[in-house]
């Protein structure tokens, strides 16, 4: 087959750590690429880490080291946690990769040379989290980030910078969007971007001069190149671009960058737009998707409930892991990790179904056949074959177009329809009539192929375990690609089956207690040791600092309708409009009450949606068994904004 499948995460930034969210978008590639490889298709798997921009510097000098140092200490966490998930990717990028700076530099040449690129003066809005310039008019209020996964402040910045004129390729995105409609997916995604550059689009600053770590300008050292366009790039230069085109003209252009939803318009705008200038072929598709919870809330360290994967996967086990992430919620939208519906589908889908499918029909073959298979049949007598080839047809359809949980049910009613034919057909009665041994001999024989096609279906999303059923199946050499589909002899007659231990042993909740203390017992201690305090874990003077606190006058205050905990508060904190707080102190206070109190406010939270309106910040109070006091201001003359510390 001359169908070539590219498939790439973004490149992860150094300045972090793998969580839940880095392993759900690569293991959701793995899948891809692995399946494509199974059908046979040329495929290139890429990866990698963004290791430029002014966070990595900042965070460098703290710890006392050079960006590379902090980059390489880093990297090796992504390179580690890839081995851990199972993860088969062809290539991993750098950006600091020499090859990676020389194509930068040469995209940056062929822009400039295509008239897009001048040099201004750039003045607005700066996020360092997200290293992103904003709009005033887009800030959320108290001037922070709109990235709807940052919310923190943001800083006014002018400094001379190169630009992009994004704003002359409005008319031409909107023509891909109009041609291609699948060039953004899921469709939803696909209306925002449009949107998105229906409002207008401004020319983008693309150099910076206020740090060095970064690719320099081409002919301008004082300026580095923007983060996001160097990041960008390392799509086409790890494909071979520049130093390698046979690989290049093979793997691009991808097949799809598969995205999370927060970074939709840097891949879905700017990156086409700069292939454009560029003169380069555009990806064929942009997949975002969507981000995941734990049990029901927003992940945040600071309330403890992060998943971490590794943790998981010591629970759980890495395939199951996998399993469950790709099963649990409709590949583009938020996902919820919740416990119970992980151990849930563990014990209901893989043990009973799955693995209880396995060892009841390998258990038969052991009683009635002697552990030897049959002669291959034509799978009609059953109806087995029939079902196999409608899931062969939807699960190749549904992973090639980026539907990876509906697959997983496709598989799963395929499995259903086997242990149905179990129960319908009653082979333990079939034993009894010496008449009815050549219609045993078809029945599991039809079972142990439909095992065997279950195997080679579910092998991207849990490679291990798939192994493990061939090689019950007895099959010396496991082997999952689709040629070995065709027909319906892929057990060879006298193979001898190896019956081995349960593949999902069901969890109970001693196991699970067992499992979960055993793998929080194995997680590596934290690298930075916590000082004591009284018995109390310390923090350090600079992370009390982070903590912005303001005097703010209560203005008015309201109950929240049916939530009879809350008020919604119109607070006066200094800014040019009052901030609104939601705080849940109706039980102690009437909202009459309140108005003209001035209290204490952290003004620097993140903005939290609380019954549907969003607060921004919070009130102090003590609380002393059961009753709840708003922490107030004596000085009436001390204006609302004022600084606490």
């Amino acid at each position: 087959m001359d169908k070539h499948f590219t498939v790439t995460t973004p490149i992860y930034y150094v300045n972090d750590k793998p969580h839940i969210g880095h392993a759900y978008t690569t293991i959701a590639c793995d899948v891809f690429a692995r399946h494509h490889r199974d059908r046979g298709f040329p495929t290139y798997f890429q990866t990698g880490t963004d290791e430029h921009g002014q966070k990595v510097e900042e965070s460098a000098k703290k710890n006392g080291e050079t960006p590379k140092e902090l980059a390489d200490r880093v990297v090796k966490h992504f390179e580690d946690n890839w081995k851990m998930l199972n993860i088969s990717n062809d290539h991993f990028i750098r950006t600091t990769h020499d090859y990676h700076e020389n194509v930068v530099q040469d995209l940056w040449k062929k822009m400039a040379d295509n008239g897009d690129i001048y040099l201004g003066q750039y003045e607005n809005m700066y996020c360092v989290a997200c290293e992103t310039f904003w709009p005033e008019n887009q800030l959320h209020e108290g001037n922070l980030c709109p990235n709807e996964w940052c919310h923190r402040p943001v800083e006014k910045h002018s400094e001379p910078s190169y630009f992009f004129k994004l704003s002359a390729y409005q008319d031409k995105l909107l023509e891909l969007y109009e041609k291609q409609p699948d060039f953004v997916l899921p469709d939803f995604r696909m209306n925002e971007v449009r949107s998105f550059v229906e409002r207008g689009l401004h020319d983008l600053s693309i150099s910076r001069t206020s740090f060095n770590w970064g690719i320099p300008v081409p002919g301008d050292d004082k300026h580095v190149i923007y983060v996001w366009v160097d990041a960008l790039i390392n799509y086409v230069s790890g494909a071979g671009y520049l130093f390698n085109q046979e690989n290049y003209d093979k793997r691009w252009p991808a097949t799809a960058h598969i995205v999370g939803k927060d970074i939709i318009v840097f891949h879905a705008v700017y990156w086409p737009a700069f292939l454009m200038s560029a003169g380069l072929p555009l990806p064929e598709h942009v997949y975002a998707h969507g981000f995941w919870n734990s049990e029901g809330e927003k992940m945040s360290k600071t309330r403890g409930n992060v998943v971490d994967p590794r943790e998981a996967i010591a629970t759980y086990g890495l395939d199951p892991f996998r399993y469950y992430l790709m099963r649990e919620v409709p590949f583009g939208l938020d996902g919820d990790f919740r416990k119970e519906n992980m151990v849930n589908r563990y014990n209901s889908e893989l043990a009973n179904d799955l693995g209880n499918t396995l060892s009841r029909t390998l258990a038969m073959t052991d009683k009635y056949l002697d552990g030897t298979l049959p002669a291959p049949t034509d799978g009609q007598r059953f109806g087995l074959r029939e079902a196999a080839k409608t899931c062969q047809k939807e699960v190749a359809n549904y992973i090639e177009t980026f539907k990876p949980q509906k697959a997983l049910e496709a598989v799963r009613i395929l499995i259903d329809v086997a242990n149905k034919t179990i129960v319908q057909q009653e082979p333990w009665n079939m034993a009894k009539d010496p008449e009815k041994a050549g219609d045993l001999s078809t029945l599991l024989y039809d079972l142990l192929e439909v095992l065997r096609r279950v195997s080679v279906f579910l092998h991207p999303f849990m490679p291990e375990t798939t192994e493990k059923i061939q090689l019950q199946l007895g099959l010396d050499i496991p082997d999952f690609s689709w040629n070995t589909l065709e027909g319906w002899q892929g057990l060879p007659e006298g193979t001898r089956t190896r019956r081995g231990d349960a593949i999902f042993p069901r969890l109970d909740a001693k196991k699970l207690q067992e499992l979960e203390e055993k793998a929080k017992k194995a997680q590596p201690a934290p690298a930075k040791e916590e000082k004591e305090v009284e018995g109390l874990a310390a923090i350090e003077y600079e992370d009390f600092s982070k903590v912005e606190l303001k005097v703010g006058e209560i203005l008015e205050a309201e109950k929240v309708k049916k939530a009879d905990r809350l008020l919604k508060l119109s607070v006066n904190t200094g800014e040019a409009e009052p901030r609104t707080i939601v705080a849940g102190i109706a039980e102690h206070y009437a909202p009459e009450a309140l108005i003209g109190k001035k209290v204490v406010v952290v003004a620097n939270l993140q903005p939290r949606k609380l019954r549907g309106i969003l607060s921004h910040g919070m009130l102090l109070a003590a609380k002393n068994e059961g009753k709840l006091t708003v922490l107030t201001i004596d000085d009436a003359t001390l204006p609302g904004g004022s600084k606490v510390s």
